[in-house]
């Protein structure tokens, strides 16, 4: 069973439902995330809320495009935070790429089909299933027990989302509470 994501128009920047773009919500806090990399700020990409589990925010270096290792899971250029309670809209620093141009709600569509990419025509990415990898399985290790992380999500390339024409992956360590992203192009 997969569960697609599928565009529906502009969101507000701090809702809950799934989205792409605007503000991560997470603990008042939390440090936004920098790339190990650049040390510039890393650009919110989405907010994936699970339905058995707290929301799983992702970002990425996007400061100078190809430059840092942002495609790479453990890079220290891309960082997926788990977030349940106390979370409020987190504000990006005043440099940096931190924002995309736009934030869009995403729709959750059961289906029964397993994908190969690309995804649907109408989906931005789903939900747990299995990963319809471009190239081949590089299911991250969690860094901190070293077990195979759990697949949680893929996202599609869609408005100012540049995964190199590509497809991005975001998986979690739930024992852990860590999440890890990468993207294949």
């Amino acid at each position: 069973m997969t569960t697609l994501l599928i565009g529906a128009g502009a969101a507000d920047e701090a809702c809950t439902a799934p989205r792409t773009g605007g503000l991560p919500l997470l603990p008042a806090d939390t440090a936004w995330p920098t790339c190990s990399e650049c040390d510039a700020p890393q650009q919110f990409i989405a907010h994936l809320p699970l339905t058995d589990g707290p929301a799983l925010e992702v970002f990425m270096c996007a400061n100078d495009p190809g430059m840092c290792d942002a495609w790479r899971s453990g890079s220290g250029a891309n960082a997926v935070l788990l977030a349940a309670d106390d979370v409020v809209p987190l504000n990006p620093p005043d440099t940096g790429v931190t924002r995309l141009d736009e934030v869009t709600g995403l729709s959750l569509v059961v289906s029964d089909a397993v994908y190969d990419w690309p995804l649907p025509e109408n989906a931005l990415g789903q939900l747990g299933g299995e990963p319809a990898w471009l190239q081949h399985d590089e299911t991250p290790r969690c860094a901190d027990c070293g077990d195979a992380t759990e697949f949680a999500a893929q996202l599609e390339e869609h408005g100012s989302i540049n995964f190199g024409s590509g497809a991005g992956y975001v998986f979690v360590c739930r024992p852990c509470e860590r999440g890890a992203f990468l993207f294949q192009c």
